[in-house]
């Protein structure tokens, strides 16, 4: 009986052994998974703070982009219109409308174009469908005309900004519903 007591009270021991053994192996886990958790923790924190300046200096690319667009917009505003562009827009004018207004009119379409859509004078002239074939045959009154129009020393529309033009003899345009209608001129009525 005290050999089967003794071999009971073995095998007792050993199980406390390997329990405590596996009881180290999973304290040693959980002390590895806690460590892990610390550096995981501290890495987002890491991470997070990089997203941060990466984000400012997102932000910051983004004002210095801003201020150069709207240096662009100042320069472009000012820039005088060449005697190319001065020329190739008369020609087109000189297409559009018969008179002199007309064709200042014209002139100030396509200069408000270019503002708005940010694109050159020469840009705007070569979309195609947008003007009639040009007229090789341009006066000097016409290109003076122009010129003072593309230069911004004169205005036809004091108050409007047209953008758009048809001929005043067919009927209107789907595109012209919404937009304002600024009135006839040169043979052609002016939208904004």
């Amino acid at each position: 009986m005290q050999g089967r007591i003794i071999k009971e009270l073995t095998r007792l021991k050993e199980r406390t052994v390997t329990q405590s053994r596996i009881i180290v192996v999973m304290a040693v886990i959980l002390v590895i998974c806690f460590s892990a958790l610390v550096s995981v923790g501290l890495n987002l924190n890491i991470v997070k703070k990089q997203q941060e300046d990466t984000l400012n200096v997102l932000n910051d690319m983004r004002l210095e982009i801003d201020a150069i667009k709207t240096t662009e917009t100042q320069i472009i505003k000012e820039e005088k219109a060449t005697a190319e562009e001065i020329k190739r827009i008369a020609e087109i004018c000189t297409a559009e409308s018969s008179t002199l207004e007309g064709q200042m009119a014209v002139a100030e379409v396509i200069l408000n174009r270019s503002k708005m859509w940010n694109k050159s004078l020469i840009e705007v002239i070569e979309e195609p469908h947008q003007f009639a074939n040009p007229k090789k045959e341009v006066t000097e009154e016409t290109l003076n005309a122009v010129a003072e129009v593309l230069n911004g020393e004169v205005t036809v529309f004091a108050d409007n900004k047209p953008t758009y033009f048809h001929a005043d003899w067919f009927e209107p345009p789907y595109w012209t519903a919404g937009r304002t209608d600024l009135g006839v001129v040169g043979g052609n009525r002016f939208y904004g």
